[in-house]
């Protein structure tokens, strides 16, 4: 994570290269916060290498498209300081994050890995099994949703709750869609929402999970979009009336790994809060699939990941999602509760089957992790 350092007069430059012979980009005025991705040591010297963005998006370098570009400016040059490292509060500590698995065939497996110390599931259409998970192991989270095709034909509170069986389970967290990209405005689809979690709680005391955007949406660059979900959501957020539910995967096994590139896939919840009126002191955002979900190549197993691979991913994962997010210069704790591993247990490697996300061979790994409470 980049560290922030302050400029202690006007006119400190930026090069191209750790060096006065590099080219002069532009010059920082005094009291500048400049994000230092990394410092690098030339001679005596010390340079901080600032990572180059163009709006919010990190630009890759030049030459290698595999790395960042940095520009660098001088943090000890000559034997004088130009530049004073931030004194900053400890962060605020996170209430941790869950990582379980995402069922909808072979409950059977689901149920063993809540008995190996799993404590957050999302479960499809067995509506009972979700209820007795709550029930039976208290302080887990379990969702539950149907499986439908993105519920087009759901347009009333009537018909959620019907599709939903009632939502009568006091501890599970209901969602409704596949994924809240379903053809209709977002202020319509929140609106539905809104009332069908109001009518929920009302009966059950249950919790609703709005939204659940799918992976790499809305289009959170689009100052017009940010706007929309603000107004259709962020007043019953910031009132606990609703919580948040996205789809967190990573594009690649290697995606993970990159600090800058986190906010565009696994921490996307951020925008949220920083452009879109979420309270991050509400800490309310689930996520009922996670893992890595590459376009034509599909998940963990049909990466040829190892049940060691997607261990390291979601410890990886845990920690990525667990550090504070900053909403105008202040430090809060991380909203995010925890994510389902898509998916466990179906093996249907044809037409309409999800063999190539099937998880199941790395439980034996992932039971060291729960056993610690992740």
């Amino acid at each position: 994570m980049s560290k922030i350092y302050i400029t202690r007069g006007d006119g400190l430059r930026a090069r191209r290269q750790p060096t006065t012979d590099a080219t002069i980009v532009g010059d920082f005025p005094a009291g500048s916060r400049l994000a230092v991705d990394h410092n690098v040591t030339v001679g005596s010297d010390i340079w901080h290498a600032l990572q180059v963005t163009a709006g919010e998006f990190p630009l890759r370098d030049a030459s290698n498209s595999t790395y960042p570009a940095y520009l660098f400016a001088a943090h000890r040059y000559r034997g004088t300081d130009y530049t004073d490292a931030e004194v900053v509060e400890p962060p605020p500590v996170s209430a941790g994050f869950k990582t379980g698995v995402n069922a909808k065939t072979n409950f059977h497996l689901t149920r063993q890995a809540f008995q190996d110390g799993c404590r957050y599931a999302m479960i499809i259409d067995d509506f009972g099994l979700a209820g007795d998970l709550s029930r039976d192991y208290p302080g887990a989270i379990v969702m539950a949703r149907r499986w439908f095709p993105n519920g087009r034909n759901v347009t009333t509170v009537q018909q959620a709750l019907d599709a939903l069986e009632g939502a009568a389970h006091p501890n599970v967290v209901y969602t409704l869609w596949n994924e809240g990209d379903a053809g209709r405005s977002l202020a319509a689809q929140a609106k539905l929402e809104i009332d069908l979690a109001r009518e929920i709680k009302r009966r059950s005391g249950a919790r609703f999970a709005a939204g659940t955007f799918a992976m790499g949406t809305v289009d959170f660059t689009n100052p017009a979009i940010c706007a929309e979900v603000r107004d259709a959501y962020a007043a019953a957020y910031n009132a606990g009336e609703i919580a948040f539910d996205m789809h967190l995967y990573s594009p690649n096994m290697l995606h993970i790994w990159q600090d800058a590139e986190l906010i565009w896939y696994e921490r996307r919840w951020e925008f949220l809060f920083t452009k879109c009126g979420f309270d991050p002191r509400v800490r309310a955002i689930y996520c009922g699939e996670t893992g890595v979900d590459q376009g034509g190549v599909g998940g963990f197993p049909a990466h040829g990941a190892s049940a060691s691979d997607v261990a390291r991913w979601v410890r990886r994962n845990a920690e990525v999602q667990q550090r504070p997010i900053v909403v105008g210069g202040v430090s809060y704790a991380s909203p995010a509760i925890g994510g389902a591993l898509f998916q466990l247990g179906d093996t249907n490697s044809g037409p309409g089957g999800w063999a190539g996300y099937n998880i199941e061979y790395a439980l034996p790994e992932l039971r060291p992790i729960w056993a610690g409470g992740g």
